[in-house]
């Protein structure tokens, strides 16, 4: 019988903590910047979880996977919250025309001082 292994495991093999709260999400596409009807739609959804490397969110549109996404993540903690840039890497339907987005941040996506405020706000959580 293969063996399975236990929640301590699997949450060691994940290279970032994960803050499961709401914040809001704004972002749009950079992929998409200009369409023949206008700029690129931007959208709103709100956060599962959060971490350095990356944020999932619902949102009301799918996006495509690879497609680059600029975000800003309203934290209350944080005077004017974190813009990022990240790169979709889940986009799955879960209801009614709304969406599960995964979106990885880039190495190039974020200012080093957002970077920096962002980790203690979620490390100060798990302390």
């Amino acid at each position: 019988m293969p063996e399975q292994a236990s929640p301590v495991e699997i949450v060691e093999k994940r290279r970032f903590l994960r803050l499961n709260d709401y914040f809001k999400v704004t972002f749009r596409s950079l992929d998409r910047q200009v369409s023949p009807t206008g700029p690129a739609p931007e959208g709103v959804g709100y956060s599962k979880n959060l971490s350095l490397g990356g944020v999932c969110f619902i949102a009301d549109g799918p996006a495509q996977i690879g497609e680059q996404l600029l975000a800003h993540v309203e934290i209350p903690e944080i005077e004017g919250g974190i813009s990022v840039v990240g790169e979709v890497v889940r986009c799955v339907e879960i209801k009614h025309a709304r969406y599960e987005l995964a979106l990885r941040f880039l190495p190039t996506g974020t200012d080093e001082r957002s970077r920096d405020q962002l980790e203690l706000f979620i490390y100060k959580h798990f302390v």
